[in-house]
């Protein structure tokens, strides 16, 4: 997150089941990205509101550069 120069990047507790759960309940390793609004906030998150308009792309594709890294520093500890 820092290379990346993203600010309030790391664990959270959240108070639903993300979609990591599927391979939580496997045993297989893995996470799930997901974004927050400044605020700490994600009041779309899989709700009929979710959609594409409310998203930004640009933040998506850091995300995505995100998890590339998170990967591959999965990868390099085994």
């Amino acid at each position: 997150a820092a290379r990346l120069g993203l600010s309030g990047a790391g664990p959270r507790p959240l108070p639903v089941y993300t979609d990591g759960l599927a391979f939580l309940a496997r045993g297989i390793p893995g996470a799930a990205l997901i974004s927050f609004e400044d605020n700490g906030l994600m009041p779309n998150y899989h709700q009929m509101t979710d959609t594409s308009d409310r998203l930004s792309f640009e933040v998506a594709w850091t995300g995505v550069g995100f998890g590339g890294e998170v990967l591959r520093s999965m990868a390099a500890e085994k």
